[in-house]
C-alpha cells in the first residue's frame, strides 16, 4: 500500500461507514439497490480491497538508475511489479514514457497532444484469457455462493488537473462500464463510483487525457462481503488469500499468487492448502467433495515428484516434460517435508480419507534419517539439488525442529533419539518459532515440559507474545493504537529481500501480522484478538483478499504481497482461535489423536495430551 496519508484515510474510513448505514445515502443510490437484489443493506460489511497502490518503485537512487539506464524515478523492480490483487499491470497509450513515480504515487504530465495510463488485470495475469473477475463472485468459484462477495463500488484518489478516464474492459477489449474523473484540484481527493454487477470483467484502465497533470496513489474496488460472524470472516478471508496461490491447472500452490503457475511451487503450501480445504470443507466454505480432489490430486503429483533421501524439495517447477522436478539452485528440505506430511496426514484423516493417508505413510517410512544426521544426531536442514548435505542443523529449540523430529518418528520409529538444545531459547524472539508446531499438533499448549527438551512449552509461548506485544506498545505513526505486532519472517520492506526480526532486536519497524493469527490463542479471551483484527480490517491491512505481507509502522506503508507461506499460517492459526471461540472440538488436534501414527509421534514429546 502506498504511504497512508493519516486524515484522509481514516477520517474516509469513519465518514464512509457511516454513510453506508444512512438511508440518504441509499436514497441517492437507489438504483444500486436495484443492482444488487442478493442482500440488503443490514445483512452486508462494505470494505475496499485496493487494486494498485503504485509502490513498485523499488529505489530513486541516481546511481542505480543510470546504471541500468532508465530515467531516474522510473526505475521498476520487475520482480515486484505486482497489484494488490496478485495480478499484473502495464501502460496504456503513446505517452506512458512521461509518468514518472513518487513516494507512493504515479504521477503525469501531458501536453495537448499527449495521452497514457495504466491497466491492471483483475484476474490472473493479462495473457490468462481464461481468468477473469465477475462482480457477483468475487472469490475463486470453488467457494460456495453464500460466502461469495459482490464487487459494488470503485474508488481512484489523487490530486490534480485534468480528466481521467476509467474503465472496465472483457478480455476482447469490450468496454463493460466507462466513467470520467475531471480533476481540478490541487489537493488530494476521490472519485468514488457504485458499479453494476459486471460479468467477465478483466482489465480495471484508467487514461490521462490530453494537457492532464495529475497524481494518483490508489486505484481500490469496494466489497460487500456477505453478513458472517466475525471469527468465520476472518477464516474466510484467509482461506481465501491462500486459494489465490494454488492452480487448479497444475494442482499444486504457487509460492507467490502472482507467479505463473509451475514455476516456482512450494511443498509446504501445498499441504497447508489442503488441509485449510478439509476445515474449510467442514465449515461449509468449499463442498467435501472439492477437499477431497485437492487432497487426492496433491498427493498424486507430488508422489511423482524426485525425492533425495526420501526429502522432497522446497520449491519445484514444471520441466520440458511436463513432469515436476526440483527447482534449480534450491534444497531438498526436512523441514519443509515435515510441513508438507504433517498437512496432508491431518487432511486425509480429517476427510477420512484412508487410501491417501496410507499413501502418504509409504513416502514418509521412505525418508532414510540415517543420511540425515549430523555426527551428534541432530537433523541436518536438508540436501542441495546438486546431492550435497547441507551444513547447517535443526539443533535450535522450537517448533521447526520440533516438527522435524515429529517427522522423525513417523520415519523410523524408535529408531533414533530425538535431539533438539534444552535451553528453551527462540532464536532471535522470532514470532513464528514457538508457534508454527501448534498448528498441526496439540500438547505444546499444556503447562508441563516436553519430554524431548525438557521445557515448558506454554510458559515460554506466553513470555513470548508478552513480550512481543510489549515491543509496540509504544508505537508511534499511523497505526499507534491499533494493536498489532508481530516480529517474524517473511518478505522485506515492499518486497526486497527475505526478512527475518524478533524481540531480541533494537529498533525493527517491520512488523510481519501472520504472527498475531498463530499466536491469538494464547491471548486470553478471543474477542481481545477479533478485537485487533477487526481494527486491521477498518484500516485496510486485512482487506477481502488477505492480511497484507508486512506492515512498516514508521511510514504507514505495507506489502499487499499474497505469499502463500505466511499464508498458510495464517488460515491454520485463523482456524484453531475461531474454534477457541466458538469452544468446539478442534478437528486438527483430534486427527492427531486418532489416528495411531501421528498419535505415536506426538508421544514423543507428550507420553499423554
Amino acid at each position: 500500500m502506498g504511504a497512508i496519508r493519516e486524515p484522509i484515510r481514516n477520517e474516509h474510513a469513519m465518514s464512509r461507514l457511516n454513510l453506508i448505514s444512512s438511508f440518504s445515502f441509499w436514497v441517492g443510490l437507489g438504483s444500486v439497490v436495484l443492482l444488487h437484489p442478493l442482500v440488503s443493506r443490514a445483512q452486508v460489511r462494505r470494505e475496499w480491497q485496493p487494486v494498485e497502490d503504485y509502490v513498485t518503485t523499488m529505489d530513486l537512487d541516481p546511481a542505480a538508475c543510470d546504471k541500468l539506464h532508465m530515467p531516474q524515478g522510473q526505475r521498476i523492480n520487475p520482480f515486484l511489479s505486482y497489484t494488490c490483487i496478485a495480478t499484473d499491470f502495464g501502460f496504456l497509450g503513446p505517452s506512458s514514457g512521461v509518468m514518472r513515480w513518487a513516494p507512493g504515487s504515479i504521477c503525469v504530465e501531458l501536453d495537448s497532444k499527449q495521452w497514457g495510463g495504466i491497466w491492471h488485470s483483475l484476474n490472473g495475469k493479462a495473457s490468462d484469457t481464461d481468468r477473469v473477475l465477475d462482480f457477483d463472485q468475487a472469490y475463486p468459484a470453488y467457494i460456495r455462493a453464500e460466502f461469495q462477495p459482490q464487487i459494488v463500488g470503485l474508488r481512484l484518489r489523487g490530486s490534480g488537473h485534468g480528466k481521467v478516464d476509467v474503465e472496465f474492459k472483457s478480455v476482447d477489449q469490450k468496454i463493460l462500464w466507462r466513467d470520467v474523473w475531471d480533476m481540478n484540484h490541487d489537493d488530494v481527493r476521490e472519485f468514488v463510483r457504485p458499479l453494476p454487477l459486471l460479468k467477465g470483467a478483466k482489465f480495471l484502465n484508467w487514461t490521462s487525457e490530453e494537457g492532464c497533470h495529475m497524481c494518483l496513489d490508489q486505484v481500490a474496488l469496494e466489497v460487500a462481503m456477505p453478513n458472517l460472524p466475525t471469527d468465520l470472516r476472518i477464516f474466510l478471508k484467509s482461506y481465501v488469500k491462500l486459494a489465490r496461490s494454488y492452480s487448479e491447472r497444475t494442482g499444486l500452490v504457487r509460492d507467490r499468487a502472482h507467479a505463473d503457475a509451475g514455476a516456482f511451487d512450494a511443498m509446504p503450501a501445498c499441504g497447508m492448502f489442503c488441509l485449510a480445504s478439509a476445515l474449510a470443507a467442514e465449515h461449509g466454505l468449499v463442498n467435501s467433495d472439492f477437499a477431497r480432489g485437492v487432497l487426492r490430486r496433491t498427493h498424486d503429483v507430488v508422489s511423482q515428484i524426485k525425492t533425495a533421501s526420501g526429502l522432497l524439495p522446497h520449491f519445484v517447477k514444471l520441466g520440458a516434460d511436463g513432469k515436476y522436478q526440483i527447482h534449480p539452485e534450491t534444497e531438498y528440505s526436512t523441514v519443509d517435508s515435515a510441513i508438507y506430511f504433517h498437512s496432508m496426514l491431518i487432511a486425509s484423516q480429517v476427510l477420512g480419507d484412508q487410501e491417501t493417508l496410507s499413501g502418504l505413510m509409504g513416502m514418509i517410512r521412505r525418508i532414510s534419517f540415517a543420511d540425515l544426521l549430523d555426527e551428534s544426531g541432530f537433523v541436518i536442514h536438508g540436501i542441495k539439488d546438486n546431492a550435497v548435505p547441507l551444513t547447517s542443523v535443526w539443533r535450535d529449540w522450537g517448533g521447526e525442529t520440533a516438527l522435524v523430529l515429529l517427522l522423525q518418528h513417523l520415519a523410523s520409529g524408535e529408531r533414533f533419539s530425538p535431539r533438539m538444545n534444552e535451553d528453551g531459547k527462540i532464536w532471535l524472539g522470532t514470532g513464528f518459532i514457538p508457534e508454527i508446531q501448534s498448528l498441526f499438533f496439540p500438547g505444546f499448549d499444556t503447562a508441563r515440559p516436553d519430554r524431548v527438551s525438557r521445557q515448558n512449552w506454554l510458559e515460554i509461548r506466553t513470555e513470548s507474545l508478552r513480550r512481543q506485544r510489549d515491543y509496540f506498545k509504544e508505537m508511534r505513526g499511523p497505526f499507534a493504537g491499533i494493536g498489532i505486532y508481530g516480529l517474524s519472517a517473511g518478505e522485506g520492506r515492499r518486497g526486497v529481500g527475505y526478512w527475518v526480526s524478533g524481540t531480541e532486536l533494537p529498533y525493527q519497524t517491520i512488523i510481519h501480522p501472520h504472527y498475531m493469527l498463530m499466536s491469538a490463542c494464547r491471548m486470553g479471551e478471543a474477542s481481545l484478538a477479533y478485537a485487533i483484527l477487526e481494527r486491521m480490517e477498518d484500516t485496510g491491512l486485512f482487506p477481502p483478499w488477505g492480511m497484507v505481507e508486512n506492515v512498516d509502522t514508521v511510514t504507514g506503508e505495507a506489502l499487499p504481497m499474497l505469499g502463500s507461506l505466511n499464508a498458510g499460517f495464517e488460515v491454520l492459526g485463523a482456524y484453531h482461535l475461531m474454534i477457541k471461540n466458538r469452544g468446539k472440538r478442534n478437528s486438527v488436534y483430534e486427527a492427531v489423536r486418532t489416528q495411531p501414527d501421528l498419535a505415536a509421534a506426538l508421544r514423543v514429546f507428550y507420553a499423554e495430551d
